[in-house]
């Protein structure tokens, strides 16, 4: 989501999900799913078959992870970012920070995708003699 999404989303007053993944573990992101059966959320909100979902992983195999429904999202997200511009900026830097390193990942890749060595200039290799 660029900046200018998420400008967007808050003026509808609508809290991107990229906001909570931004202040979150990289490798716990909220991600949503479409559920396939029926499911309780940990508010107690029903999740139907069909619905979206949100889930994130708990531990790195992925054994245990932690399922709520849209709207219980959407409350998440706004009890957490509704006036609080500080959170809200303070994600943003996250997010920005973020894109900045892929896009100097993607910079420093040559036409087949294998990153380049940095150029180094090393004035130790030179010779001073004429």
């Amino acid at each position: 989501m660029t900046p200018d999404s998420i400008e967007k989303a808050l003026a509808r007053d609508e809290y991107p999900i990229e906001l909570l993944n931004a202040i979150s573990s990289d490798y716990f992101t909220w991600e949503p799913h479409r559920a396939r059966k029926s499911h309780i959320d940990e508010f107690g909100d029903e999740i139907k078959p069909g619905d979206t979902y949100y889930s994130r992983a708990l531990t790195p195999a992925f054994e245990q992870s932690t399922k709520i429904s849209s709207h219980s999202m959407h409350i998440v997200l706004k009890v957490v970012f509704e006036q609080n511009q500080m959170g809200i900026s303070l994600a943003k830097h996250f997010i920005k920070k973020a894109n900045d390193r892929l896009m100097n990942t993607f910079a420093e890749m040559n036409e087949d995708g294998v990153k380049q060595a940095p150029l180094t200039h090393d004035s130790s290799s030179k010779s001073d003699s004429p």
